[in-house]
């Protein structure tokens, strides 16, 4: 029990022979062991200081998933892509309580966009606002079960937007003004998105889907980089949509380097 508090206590406790154990073989209760503080000095058991670090312990500590049990509602997780949130620790229903909840933020923001009479005027925009809300969907669901079926609810749909995005760019590109550059681009995307899909639902490497999507996030952000509007809006929106992905990036490299 000593040996919990600190290995300096436990050596000032055999200094000063007031080790639990010295006491035990001679038959006699444990002593109280002595604490010197900078400005008062105090007794008190030694069992009570243990004691007292396993609730700091307990308070402060963050869980891992070796704390609640493995399987839940959902059984077993099956997704190729783990996250820290100790499973079922919140529910026995929803697997990532808190990531779960936390993924309605899509919904609500697309909802926000729709509700604006200027946006639901552009086809465009309606649709990449479906998009996010299946994405935000799709989310809840994969956090929720932690299974693969559901994963591929939260990740295709965030190729498709992407892809989306880019599609965006068609007839307001300066590179992308004539229909036979166009189509070629639509095609070029559209089968890019499919083929990626394809192979990630067959062979559930989540790698090759990071891989795939960053370099589709890369094509975007350097098409956006090779073209200016006259609107200074439209120019400031450019900018922070890709600080935002940055930032994303980062934190999310930061939860999964150091989730152990």
């Amino acid at each position: 029990v000593v040996s919990s508090v600190s290995p300096g206590v436990v050596h000032q406790c055999e200094k000063r022979d007031l080790g639990v154990a010295g006491n035990a073989h001679r038959g006699s209760p444990p002593r109280l062991a002595t604490f010197t503080h900078p400005t008062f000095r105090y007794n008190t058991d030694a069992r009570s200081v243990s004691f007292a670090f396993t609730l700091c312990e307990m308070a402060f500590r963050i869980p891992t998933q070796n704390d609640v049990p493995s399987t839940g509602f959902w059984g077993t997780a099956t997704a190729v892509h783990q996250f820290c949130e100790p499973k079922y620790k919140t529910s026995h229903y929803v697997a990532e309580f808190y990531n779960s909840l936390s993924s309605f933020v899509y919904v609500f923001a697309a909802v926000y966009v729709l509700s604006r009479r200027e946006a639901r005027a552009d086809p465009m925009i309606v649709i990449n606002a479906l998009a996010v809300t299946i994405i935000g969907l799709g989310s809840v669901a994969f956090h929720g079960t932690m299974l693969f079926e559901f994963e591929l609810c939260d990740e295709v749909p965030m190729l498709v937007y992407i892809s989306l995005a880019m599609l965006n760019k068609l007839g307001c590109h300066p590179m992308l003004l004539t229909r036979a550059r166009c189509v070629v681009f639509a095609s070029l995307v559209v089968s890019a998105c499919a083929l990626t899909i394809a192979v990630y639902a067959k062979y559930a490497v989540y790698e090759f889907f990071v891989a795939s999507f960053t370099a589709l996030v890369l094509l975007d952000t350097a098409l956006a980089l090779t073209w200016r509007s006259k609107q200074r809006v439209t120019t400031w929106a450019v900018y922070m949509s890709m600080a935002c992905i940055l930032l994303g990036k980062i934190l999310w490299e930061c939860e999964v380097r150091l989730c152990s």
